[in-house]
């Protein structure tokens, strides 16, 4: 789940879906507003349940933060 997650948010960025990394090198404040914005993008243009916009938010915190990015404001993005 986490994997098919982050690479759909990867193909929202238009970023190759074999290159994790690239995910890592903006400032935290740029990736907070991508993560709001797919968020966004997520409750306009699809269907999908508030639970599994949660799950999304959970499969980057995880992949954030095992990644040592933590700046990023989670109660804000929630």
């Amino acid at each position: 789940m986490y994997s098919k997650t982050l690479r759909y948010f990867m193909s929202y960025l238009r970023l190759p879906s074999e290159s994790l990394d690239r995910l890592l090198d903006k400032d935290p404040k740029i990736i907070q507003m991508d993560i709001c914005d797919y968020v966004i993008h997520l409750k306009k243009s699809v269907i999908i349940a508030p639970r599994s916009i949660q799950a999304y938010l959970a499969a980057f915190h995880k992949f954030y933060v095992m990644n040592d990015v933590t700046q990023l404001n989670w109660t804000k993005i929630h």
